[in-house]
């Protein structure tokens, strides 16, 4: 009898202890747990490393990791845009909300023009708040260009006058054109405008480089010089049904889930890399990836007379409204009503068509040589910064193929482009004193209907970052895009 109870005592005993230790398991990976999500709502997501995905997988209810979810984001280069802007602030705040979801934005510089009339910064300040994680700086000219032309003395900076390619930039704007015929005081003024602006911007990107690389002086930076009308997107020709690339793009770059375009961004340029290898290709385009552009007229479905009334009925996208005072996610706007640049344009230009004009570029930082131009006093153009890492630039996308990709040119064509969308009329002229800008230039560049884009692609961005950063958030970050319904 005692046997029994010295025996059933030590069952007692011994659950007793595993009790124990899962209790104290228990407390250990709450501590844990909380830890890494304290780190998160304090902007250190980075830290939490693959716990965090395990995490929102729980959270989630997903039973394992699909496509790119199982990746250590610490392989994901940083991403940063270095953004020279003037007077946009309606387009502002989707620019920076899209391109936080879908390359994973780490970190934004915008240099402010000083002819802009108005200060971006209560939007900028307002993205800190709700996205802490996202770094954003804004720059004037003190922080970054020479004390002289700060000063005004604007006919000091390098010459940027002539016909592409030609101008000599090894002497001073003064000294060039006091040397023309004919060049009288308002042509000098309206010219100096446009050389002051060329300079600001080749060196913006020069100062710019500088400054992130050595902010992220142990990781690897990407960094792009985009315009504020121009959105990172997947190449359409490269995307599935009319997939002409051995490039297989996952379901959640299909979906345009957060992040997942900087994911298919290195996966491709891994593959496109080693391809140059293999076929001897002299200019590595994994430091300096150039960027084709496509155009995005202002032409609309509901105004094309051979489109059935079905066809413009179920041309719809997404939108953010206001019902009963509450902020919800609406899925059948009318395309029309939309008043977000990505979402309101679907025709574009041909591939091959120079209205597109000359490529953008990101450059991976770390890579680039201490003794390249690309760290002297400016760049010579932000087209190509660098013409020892840099392919020459073009106006047709080397007649197309760095948009539609053939076996021949797989190593040209690049997975990621720049939708570059003109805008409505009121848009495109609300900038005051722009003399770059006039009917006819906006004319030839509206009437655009090559082709549409039916993919849906980009389509989906706003939904999936209202997922990502939930409906409240998103609200408070595009208030003007929400639409008051009855």
């Amino acid at each position: 009898m005692m046997g029994k109870n010295r025996k059933r005592q030590s069952i007692v005993s011994v659950c007793f202890c595993l009790t124990a230790i899962v209790v104290s398991l228990n407390i250990v990976v709450t501590f844990y747990c909380h830890k890494i999500v304290n780190e998160h709502h304090q902007g250190g997501r980075e830290s939490a490393g693959p716990f965090r995905n395990l995490l929102r997988s729980f959270q989630k209810g997903d039973t394992g990791p699909t496509d790119d979810e199982d990746r250590d984001e610490t392989e994901l280069p940083v991403f940063a845009i270095c953004l020279l802007t003037r007077d946009d602030l309606p387009i502002l705040p989707e620019w920076i909300a899209y391109h936080y979801h879908a390359v994973q934005l780490k970190h934004l510089v915008m240099a402010v023009d000083p002819t802009s009339k108005d200060d971006p910064e209560e939007i900028l300040e307002n993205f800190r708040k709700h996205l802490p994680e996202l770094q954003i700086e804004k720059w004037t000219d003190k922080d970054f260009m020479p004390d002289y032309f700060v000063q005004g003395d604007y006919g000091r900076a390098p010459n940027f006058y002539g016909k592409k390619g030609e101008f000599n930039d090894t002497e001073t704007w003064y000294e060039h054109y006091s040397k023309l015929p004919h060049f009288g005081p308002f042509r000098i003024r309206d010219q100096t405008i446009i050389n002051s602006h060329r300079y600001r911007q080749t060196r913006f990107l020069s100062r710019c480089g500088e400054h992130l690389k050595k902010l992220y002086d142990d990781q690897t930076v990407w960094m792009s010089t985009l315009d504020s009308d121009e959105y990172l997107a997947a190449n359409p020709w490269m995307m599935p049904p009319k997939q002409q690339s051995p490039f297989k793009m996952s379901s959640s770059v299909q979906n345009l889930e957060a992040g997942s375009l900087l994911h298919w961004w290195v996966d491709t340029s891994k593959q496109q890399k080693q391809l140059r290898l293999s076929t001897n290709t002299t200019i590595d385009g994994s430091i300096c990836r150039q960027i084709p552009r496509l155009l995005f007229g202002a032409v609309e479905l509901v105004n094309q007379t051979e489109t059935t009334p079905e066809e413009r009925r179920m041309d719809v996208t997404s939108s953010l409204v206001r019902r009963n005072n509450k902020v919800e996610l609406l899925s059948n706007l009318e395309r029309p009503k939309s008043s977000m640049e990505t979402l309101r344009w679907k025709f574009h230009a041909a591939p091959d068509d120079e209205k597109n004009f000359q490529q953008k570029v990101v450059l991976d930082l770390h890579k680039i040589p201490e003794d390249d131009e690309i760290w002297g006093d400016h760049v010579r153009t932000v087209h190509r910064p660098s013409r020892k890492l840099c392919s020459p630039e073009v106006d047709t996308n080397v007649n197309g193929k760095m948009l539609v990709p053939t076996t021949s040119s797989v190593t040209i064509a690049s997975p990621v482009v720049a939708f570059h969308y003109i805008g409505s009329e009121a848009r495109y002229f609300a900038r005051p004193q722009d003399r770059r800008r006039n009917a006819k230039r906006y004319r030839e560049r509206s009437m655009i209907t090559y082709g549409r884009d039916k993919s849906g692609w980009i389509d989906q961005w706003l939904e999936r970052f209202v997922d990502h950063v939930g409906i409240d958030t998103a609200a408070a970050l595009l208030p003007d895009h929400i639409i008051d319904v009855n």
